[in-house]
């Protein structure tokens, strides 16, 4: 864990000016450890995810492996390799990171970092739904509109719209605005859509 400290704070310039190489050199020396030493305590796997404390219970190579990621997707201090972002962000996905799960999803969907792949992102957006990520289930649910990699169902899409927007996602909750505003899928109802537009604005 103090491998993932100092990484952090060279990454942040906190007590040290910031350097990325050595905050690069650092987080992945955290990883090292992970690999080398029996779990001590380093944190609990969690089968779900909360977006009001989403660190909680992630492990530190979970974390470290996602502050590489961004590194290399961003090219912040590295050189810009959407490929090894890829990778570590797989490497956080297997150390229980949801929201990795979710962004390797949309690496997939887009092409990022390699060959898209839309039944691949429609299996990881599935699988960080199912771990209660808003964000997640409302790209499941575009999927199912689209008819991306499953079968077109417009209930469907809005069934996974809602329960993305109960989770908190502001964009789900407007497209139901939308459907219940215009009568796309479901009866025009003003009283609904309103009720949906402003959770989607709060």
């Amino acid at each position: 864990e103090a491998a993932l400290m100092i990484g952090k704070m060279y990454l942040a310039g906190q007590g040290t000016p910031k350097d990325t190489t050595q905050a690069a050199y650092w987080l992945a020396k955290t990883l090292d450890a992970r690999e080398q030493v029996p779990d001590q305590g380093w944190g609990v796997r969690s089968a779900r995810y909360d977006p009001k404390d989403p660190n909680r219970y992630y492990k530190v190579a979970a974390e470290a492996a996602m502050l590489l990621a961004g590194m290399y997707a961003s090219g912040d201090g590295v050189p810009l390799n959407p490929k090894l972002a890829r990778q570590w962000l797989g490497v956080a996905e297997r150390e229980g990171h949801v929201p990795a799960v979710k962004i390797l999803g949309d690496m997939f969907h887009d092409g990022y970092g390699g060959d898209a792949n839309l039944g691949k992102a429609f299996t990881y957006y599935y699988a960080a739904g199912g771990m209660r990520h808003a964000g997640a289930k409302y790209e499941e649910g575009g999927m199912h509109e689209r008819g991306e990699s499953v079968t077109v169902s417009l209930p469907k899409a809005l069934q996974l719209y809602r329960e993305a927007a109960v989770l908190g996602d502001a964009v789900a909750a407007y497209v139901l605005a939308l459907a219940y505003d215009h009568g796309k899928g479901v009866a025009a109802d003003p009283k609904k859509a309103l009720g949906f537009y402003k959770d989607a604005a709060m």
